[in-house]
């Protein structure tokens, strides 16, 4: 089934799973803040595959912002983000579109980021990937 090699990560740790790893999935989850300091879930993302990353302070051309952030995107916005931006892109879609994720180390430290790399085995990626239902 699945090999997890990182269940809610250390966010040191992240960048070195990515860079050593290949054929990586991953599990998002996001939350805010709510009445009494309690967790509400406002992004869950599920057995998407890791395309690649972009390292925190890197930079990245101005057809690079377009094609993740839209042809409205202000390039000096999103040319340089202090911290990890993992691109991914959903393995059960027939859309070839990939996301990127925002890692902010501040909200990852503190709980209100939770990320979780594993790798796929052999046989769930010849059945054409990881199904929903299969967890």
């Amino acid at each position: 089934m699945m090999k997890k090699i990182g269940l809610k990560m250390d966010y040191s740790s992240i960048y070195g799973k990515l860079k050593s790893s290949n054929d990586l999935s991953i599990d998002f989850r996001e939350y805010e803040i709510s009445g009494l300091d309690k967790k509400r879930l406002i992004l869950e993302i599920n057995g998407y595959k890791v395309i690649g990353y972009i390292n925190a302070n890197e930079f990245i051309d101005p057809e690079t912002v377009k094609r993740y952030y839209g042809e409205d995107a202000d390039f000096l916005k999103f040319c340089y983000y202090p911290y990890l931006r993992i691109i991914i892109k959903n393995p059960n879609s027939i859309e070839d579109r990939e996301y990127i994720l925002h890692l902010n180390k501040a909200s990852f430290t503190s709980g209100l980021q939770e990320l979780d790399l594993y790798k796929t085995s052999e046989n769930i990626q010849s059945l054409g990937g990881i199904l929903p239902w299969m967890n």
